[in-house]
């Protein structure tokens, strides 16, 4: 839900007002609803601070591309945004790969 709001918001934000401010909020503001998840044991904590990262992490995937446009030419372009969206996809794949793998050498469970 965080994550559709913010990628109908921050666009046209990142367009009228610079991308710099937005890309250092989403990396504090996503960090610190990371750790905030996972140091408090409130279900209710858990879903605000996943709304409202996800509301976050919209900006580098939605703002990127207006990086992109700004920084290189057509031909340059097409392949920042081919590897760019390879990165993130494969960011995501392998994510819950690593978090298991993770929990399973340090011995995080919850009984």
């Amino acid at each position: 839900m965080g994550q559709v709001v913010g990628a109908i918001v921050f666009p046209p934000w990142s367009e009228c007002f610079g991308r710099k401010k937005l890309y250092f909020i989403s990396s504090t503001g996503s960090a610190l609803c990371c750790l905030i998840i996972g140091l408090v044991h409130s279900l209710v904590a858990v879903v605000i601070c996943r709304i409202v990262g996800g509301f976050l992490s919209a900006i580098p995937y939605t703002v990127g591309s207006g990086s992109n446009e700004d920084m290189f030419n057509s031909r340059s372009r097409i392949w920042t945004t081919v590897l760019w969206t390879i990165a993130s996809n494969v960011g995501l794949l392998i994510g819950p790969i690593i978090s298991i793998l993770v929990v399973e050498i340090l011995h995080w469970y919850v009984f």
